[in-house]
């Protein structure tokens, strides 16, 4: 059975499924802003429709949670995160939901659980419309 959200929608009605996301690992020029720096990094572009970019951005830190720890979930969730805080995914690259799971889920979980808190505000859910 999947897990539901608190007002009792399952999760397989609003967000993409690890088995249907599709996603790009772009490379990032280095530019400079008010005199600093932004260093080369690797970005992920997804591309969701609208009504999916509102369901995302409806989330609170609970749902969020709840589908990085949902096996149907947690891949294309951790997607959509690097996507929404740009977070540098040089290491996602040419990586399936099998290696992940070997090799950085747990990091990658820990980390999400730790941030999101103090940075959900900070999302920009703009980025998912892969332009």
């Amino acid at each position: 059975m999947l897990s539901t959200l608190s007002y009792g929608q399952q999760l397989n009605d609003l967000y993409v499924p690890n088995d249907s996301v599709k996603y790009n690992v772009f490379l990032s020029a280095s530019s400079m802003k008010n005199n600093n720096l932004t260093p080369l990094k690797s970005l992920i572009i997804l591309s969701l429709d609208s009504s999916q970019i509102l369901k995302y951005q409806k989330l609170e830190y609970q749902g969020w949670v709840s589908l990085l720890e949902s096996e149907h979930y947690d891949w294309s969730t951790n997607l959509v995160l690097y996507c929404i805080f740009e977070k540098d995914a040089y290491l996602l690259t040419n990586k399936t939901r099998d290696i992940w799971i070997k090799h950085k889920r747990e990091k990658d979980l820990s980390f999400w659980k730790e941030y999101l808190p103090n940075n959900l505000s900070k999302a920009n859910f703009y980025n998912l419309l892969g332009n």
